[in-house]
């Protein structure tokens, strides 16, 4: 399997692909940074495309396209101080290598981008906007840094240490693993596993299997349950909006407040904080958990 390093191609390609600019930024006396973009066009393959981004510190926004075409945009910005290990020349130079040799590779239908090692990314970040087509099966983690999925077919799984997190139009499924920061996921088509250790969760226009959590914070799904859904949270309000003719299996507790549901719930079982039962004969399970705070059904 043949794999091209875009950012080694010969000058004259570099030149008609990319645009390269860096800058020096005195932000306080005592600190420095250093900024540089660039920005690669690669022709790809009619199957389908694997894209992998992963940054330190960055954003990451994966959007679709045309097809056979990829457009990779890339922010770096790097920093120094009187107590950082480099000073500001060493940085400058390491924005300047990245900015004109990007970290990306295309191995047949794989394509992995901003994979670099660590001293060449020490005391930089960079951010990433990919433009891919719409056929493309997305991963994508970064340390620190928001993350935005658009409009591509899927599987998408996302992987943030700190940051909000937005997927939205994915055709197939999607999992999101947050170390801390919001999860919204609006209009996939597939099953979805949405985790954050601190932050809200928001799923919209849904009607596949779901399953949420977070440590802290309220979790709000509309949608139509088409497989069982599992909504967790350590501390929060659990609010579930559903149409009117919805049909499923409810078990729903909480050890701090109040279960309501306005839907027609055919009680096996009702105390304070718990109501189990079904609703119109019964479908899907929604199974609902909340260590503090109201569940409502809607």
């Amino acid at each position: 399997m043949h794999t091209t390093r875009l950012g080694a191609l010969p000058a004259a390609a570099r030149a008609a692909t990319a645009a390269v600019l860096w800058s020096l930024c005195v932000t306080t006396a005592a600190s420095e940074t250093i900024d540089g973009e660039f920005e690669r066009t690669i022709a790809v393959g009619g199957d389908t495309l694997v894209l992998d981004v992963r940054t330190g510190s960055g954003r990451i926004a994966v959007t679709a396209g045309e097809p056979g075409r990829v457009r990779v945009s890339g922010r770096i910005r790097g920093y120094a101080d009187r107590w950082t290990p480099d000073g500001v020349a060493v940085v400058a130079d390491r924005v300047r290598a990245i900015a004109s040799d990007p970290p990306i590779e295309l191995t047949g239908d794989f394509l992995r981008v901003g994979h670099l090692g660590p001293s060449r990314r020490r005391q930089v970040g960079v951010s990433y906007e990919v433009v891919v087509p719409a056929n493309t099966r997305v991963r994508v983690r970064t340390g620190s840094g928001d993350v935005r999925i658009d409009g591509v077919g899927g599987p998408v799984t996302a992987r943030i240490g700190s940051g909000g997190t937005r997927i939205s139009d994915v055709a197939a499924n999607a999992t999101v693993k947050a170390g801390s920061g919001s999860v919204e996921i609006h209009a996939v088509g597939g099953d979805v596993d949405a985790r954050t250790g601190s932050g809200a969760i928001r799923v919209e226009r849904f009607a596949a299997a779901l399953r949420a959590r977070t440590g802290s914070g309220p979790i709000r799904v509309e949608g139509t349950p088409g497989g069982a859904w599992h909504l967790t949270s350590g501390s929060g309000e659990i609010e579930v909006d559903l149409s009117e003719d919805a049909a499923f299996h409810l078990d729903a507790r909480t050890r701090s407040g109040a279960v309501r549901s306005d839907h027609p719930v055919a009680v096996h079982e009702m105390r304070r904080g718990r109501l189990q039962g079904e609703v119109r004969g019964g479908g899907p399970l929604i199974t609902l958990r909340t260590a503090s705070g109201g569940i409502q059904i809607q």
